[in-house]
């Protein structure tokens, strides 16, 4: 069964980025869409702040839905011409505020953008995820956890380009690749990997993969349409613990589309607003997401 806080995660590479500083007022303005992030990356000395607002609304199988009201916060800082380094703080909140997991970003561009022979812009990502958010000892099972208790290696590729289309509009693709390999976790009593009081053991998520398409078309300088594409699979993961229990979770897979719109306000401050719903699924609960971002770049 898939962890709702790992499909937020998934959300983690879902983040979305500016258009570059300095742009004038005849060009497109992009924020970025809802699940994808930016190959560009921030210019040397300037600071990117992107806060996110989510509901996340999970309707398992056969089970009531839950509503959990998290915060996604991209903070990012340009070091180099080609170099970007950042924090991802995420905080939670269903009975009360809690500190989700936190994760450090390493971002390196291997290429610039080149409209006389198109080439696009590609980019390395290194996400590091620590596990700072209540997993385990919780007050009720699952319910009130906001992290997964593993770091969590995630390499990713992104690819940024350009196309103009007829009525003079700009539309700008990305395709984000990426693999999150977590490591296993100490849990004692309620978690968010089902388990219960007494339990003592240890729990392991499975590793994920994660492909998002994302198309952002200008309506006007100000007004963009964006929509994204993405495509979650997650390994087996299990449980080990007191008494010899043990169960494995089945692989799980999830389509979503992410329709939003954009208004930007200047070349460095834009907001996004949109909704993740799924299309399809295999062994995973259905999660809606309502989110709306404010990009500035300072």
């Amino acid at each position: 069964m898939r962890n709702p806080r790992l499909a937020m995660m998934g959300m983690v590479f879902v983040l979305s980025w500016p258009a570059a500083a300095g742009a004038e007022e005849d060009e497109a303005w992009f924020t970025g869409s809802i699940n994808s992030t930016g190959a560009n990356g921030v210019p040397p000395g300037h600071f990117l702040a992107e806060p996110y607002l989510a509901e996340v609304i999970v309707r398992p199988d056969g089970g009531p839905s839950t509503h959990t009201a998290e915060s996604i916060n991209l903070l990012l800082a340009g070091v180099a011409d080609n170099l970007t380094v950042g924090l991802i703080p995420r905080f939670a909140w269903r009975d009360r505020a809690e500190p989700a997991d936190l994760t450090a970003r390493l971002q390196y561009r291997l290429t610039t953008y080149d409209p006389d022979s198109g080439r696009p812009i590609l980019a390395l990502i290194w996400n590091e995820t620590l596990p700072t958010g209540r997993y385990d000892n919780l007050d009720r099972a699952g319910g009130d956890g906001s992290g997964t208790g593993a770091y969590i290696s995630a390499p990713g590729l992104a690819l940024d380009d350009y196309f103009h289309l007829p009525g003079d509009h700009l539309m700008r693709l990305r395709i984000d690749l990426a693999y999150a390999v977590p490591t296993g976790a100490h849990i004692e009593n309620r978690s968010v990997y089902g388990t219960q009081a007494g339990f003592s053991g240890h729990g392991w998520a499975g590793s994920q993969v994660s492909a998002v398409t994302a198309f952002e078309v200008s309506l006007t300088p100000r007004w963009a349409l964006a929509l994204d594409v993405d495509y979650n699979r997650g390994s087996h993961g299990s449980v080990d613990g007191s008494g010899g229990q043990h169960w494995v979770s089945g692989a799980w897979q999830s389509a979503n589309v992410v329709p939003a719109l954009e208004y930007n306000f200047t070349a460095d401050t834009g907001l996004i607003v949109g909704v993740q719903m799924p299309v399809w699924q295999r062994n995973t609960s259905v999660v809606v997401v309502p989110v709306a971002a404010l990009n500035c770049v300072f």
